[in-house]
């Protein structure tokens, strides 16, 4: 069985993934692509017209320079058939000598290709980031206690809204009148609920420094109900 080159499809692909904000899309778009490409032979050539083969979609791959489609389609859909290159054409076309043809070992590497961005593809809906248990008040509220200096004359509460805003991915206005209530007194942020809410997060990430000072505010609240 020979050995197919290096796959330069998917070393461009990764570049220009690395680089892009809507991966998902990306690979969707690409898969797509592909699929346009192998299920038609192309256009006839026109010498007259040397930008009648330049890549005309929004695709990351390339094969302008192919002049013909019908070979290399046969050999890419023989090749994710039966998975070999030698598999991918038929003896007639062996024995000519057409497996030294280039269009041939890039049929190859296009069907390896498009079953490595099927893949990837699997692999970003199964890899889902965890929705948060925690509110946005008791969010702010543990920021706070890790050390969320809102007290800097040179800082801003809007400023500092709007940065942990973007970090968190939580409205920038209520942000801001949330940072104003977590510094002291029994408040709509600083409520029970909240308070161990965040003090469990903080037990169960061995965070037991953090931990204490809340129970120590839990106290006083306790004391003021009592009271």
């Amino acid at each position: 069985m020979k050995e197919l080159p290096q796959n330069h499809f998917i070393e461009t692909f990764i570049k220009q993934l690395d680089n892009t904000l809507n991966k998902e899309y990306l690979i969707e778009n690409e898969i797509e692509q592909i699929k346009l490409f192998v299920s038609s032979k192309g256009k006839p050539i026109d010498v007259e017209d040397p930008l009648l083969f330049e890549k005309d979609t929004h695709s990351v791959f390339n094969l302008s320079w192919i002049m013909g489609r019908e070979l290399f389609n046969i050999v890419y859909h023989n090749y994710l058939l039966y998975g070999e290159f030698e598999s991918a054409i038929n003896e007639e076309a062996i024995n000519a000598g057409i497996l030294e043809d280039e269009e041939v070992y890039e049929a190859c590497l296009f069907a390896d290709y498009y079953q490595w961005l099927k893949s990837l593809k699997l692999d970003s809906l199964q890899i889902q980031p965890k929705k948060s248990d925690f509110t946005h008040k008791q969010k702010v509220l543990a920021l706070y206690y890790l050390g969320l200096d809102i007290n800097n004359p040179d800082v801003t509460n809007s400023a500092l809204a709007k940065a942990l805003g973007k970090i968190l991915g939580l409205d920038e206005g209520n942000t801001r009148k949330y940072l104003t209530y977590v510094s002291g007194g029994e408040n709509e942020v600083r409520t029970e609920k909240n308070l161990k809410a965040v003090q469990k997060l903080f037990l169960d990430s061995n965070l037991d420094t953090y931990a204490n000072v809340i129970e120590k505010e839990l106290n006083s609240i306790k004391k003021k109900t009592i009271k």
